[in-house]
């Protein structure tokens, strides 16, 4: 993202389109497409408050927060620079970029 915003979110996508982002020794220089964020006891609040806030900023199309041991999950989508919410549910989400259906 930059310099002081630096995540490792447990899954991204990066576009054909958009590969040049990509510095096999550096690292992705630039927000993803897509970033999915699987929840785990202690990080809760972090990755749905203050990385879902700089994912926002640096325009990360879209953004899904996956707790797998509740089966509760919410996806937000960009729309004119603020994440709307996809809606929240229970064992499965669909990701919209590819109209891929997650169950779980």
């Amino acid at each position: 993202m930059n310099d002081k915003n630096v995540f490792q979110p447990d899954i991204v996508f990066i576009s054909k389109d958009r590969l040049e982002i990509i510095d096999w020794k550096k690292g992705i220089m630039g927000a993803p497409d897509l970033v999915i964020e699987i929840l785990s006891k202690g990080n809760e609040k972090y990755d749905l408050n203050e990385k879902k806030a700089v994912d926002e900023v640096f325009e990360v199309k879209e953004y899904w927060v996956v707790d797998p041991e509740t089966e509760w999950c919410e996806g937000f989508i960009l729309q004119k620079g603020k994440y709307e919410s996809l809606g929240e549910g229970s064992g499965q989400f669909t990701i919209q970029m590819f109209e891929l259906e997650i169950l779980f």
